[in-house]
Formats: C-alpha cells, sequence, structure tokens
C-alpha cells in the first residue's frame, strides 16, 4: 500500500512538472520543447500553470504650468493560464485574423463549441468581429452553454434579432438556464426591447409546445 500511494505521488509530481513545462515552452516560444512535451505519454494538456505576464498601463498626469503627458508603465505579474490559452495569446499578437471563417465557423464558434470561455474572452478582445460572436452565441444556445452564452454577450456585438433567435434556440430544447442567462445579461438593459422579445419567445414557446419557460422581465 505505502509503495502504491508513493508510485502515485510520483507520477502526479511528474505529470504536473511536464505539463507545466508545456506552458513555459508556449509562453516563450520555444516550439521544440513544447513538441517534446506533448509527445510525453503523461502530459496533461488541461493543466493548469503559472506564468509571468506583462500588462501595459497608462494614466494622465496633470501639471500646473506645463503640459499634461501620459505615462506608459508595465507591469508584471502571475497569472494561472493553460497553454492553449498562452499558444492563442501568441498568434492574436502575431497578428492572427480572428475573423477568418472555415467549415465549421470561426475561431470563436470552435471556443464556444468547446466551452473555452478564457479563449473565447481573447478573441472577442482580439476583434473578433460582430458575425463571428453572433455565430458563437447560436452555437452555444444551440448546445445549452449557459456560461459561454453569458460571456459573449458584449455591448454592441450582439444585434436584437440574433438575441432572439438565440432565446428561441435555447427555449425551443429546454435550455432554461441559457434563456435566463440571455434577458438577464442582455436583454434587461432595454426594457422596451426586452418586452417584445419577451413577447416573441413566448409565442414560439407556446407554439411549439415547449414546457412551461418563465421569460418574464
Amino acid at each position: 500500500m505505502p509503495t502504491t500511494l508513493f508510485v502515485h505521488r510520483f507520477l502526479s509530481h511528474f505529470k504536473e512538472k511536464i505539463s507545466q513545462r508545456l506552458i513555459e515552452a508556449a509562453h516563450t516560444d520555444d516550439l521544440k520543447l513544447a513538441f517534446e512535451c506533448l509527445a510525453d505519454p503523461f502530459i496533461d494538456a488541461n493543466f493548469v500553470g503559472t506564468v509571468c505576464l506583462n500588462s501595459r498601463k497608462t494614466e494622465m498626469v496633470l501639471h500646473d504650468e506645463a503640459h499634461s503627458e501620459v505615462r506608459v508603465e508595465f507591469e508584471e505579474f502571475k497569472t494561472d493560464v493553460t497553454a492553449l490559452f498562452t499558444l492563442v495569446r501568441k498568434l492574436l499578437i502575431f497578428g492572427a485574423n480572428v475573423n477568418k471563417k472555415l467549415f465549421r465557423g470561426y475561431a470563436t464558434t470552435a471556443a464556444a463549441r468547446g466551452s473555452h470561455i478564457e479563449i473565447l474572452e481573447l478573441l472577442i478582445g482580439g476583434r473578433a468581429s460582430q458575425l463571428a460572436c453572433e455565430e458563437a452565441l447560436l452555437e452555444a444556445s444551440h448546445l445549452g452553454l449557459a456560461k459561454v452564452a453569458k460571456a459573449l454577450m458584449v455591448p454592441k456585438l450582439i444585434r436584437p434579432n440574433v438575441a432572439v433567435h438565440a432565446l428561441v434556440n435555447a427555449s425551443c430544447r429546454g435550455f432554461a438556464d441559457v434563456v435566463e442567462t440571455l434577458l438577464k445579461v442582455y436583454l434587461m438593459k432595454a426594457k422596451s426591447t426586452s418586452k417584445k422579445l419577451t413577447k416573441q419567445v413566448s409565442g414560439h414557446i407556446e407554439g411549439d409546445g415547449v414546457g412551461h419557460l418563465s421569460l418574464s422581465v
């Protein structure tokens, strides 16, 4: 029994070590080391490790008798990341096109489909287009991914008619948590619109015979 416990702890420690090495390799652009880590049978591609990132901060400095100036500072901080998060971040820095549509949708669609919320937020921050975000929202509503839907409800990126589509999509499939999320995050910000949307969604629910969902605003 003690031997089995020792082996388990050893393998767990080794798995953590090699997985952290993958994250560091991705962070430092060491592709050779990254591929070596990926070839290891003990690698955990979803391991959450720690790296140091630099954050750019700007501050307006006012002077009494001189021109104001903008002070730029860089702050280093440690944060939890995954290898996927690090690689996507690097690709965006090097100008990867987040709005390139492939056979099964945009990068945002793939991130939504896999429930990779951190990646999705990176793509949105990397100037994902309105169409890319809307398609990802529809994907989330189709699969019942409430947290993903919430991450996509960014002001000015989702049009009201697409929100209606997503609501109907989710309600017809019985995804009450997605419907509730969409109403809370987006529709409550525009009462006049929300009443109209609620009426439309309620009509679809009654017409399709889906159970009683509370869509009151």
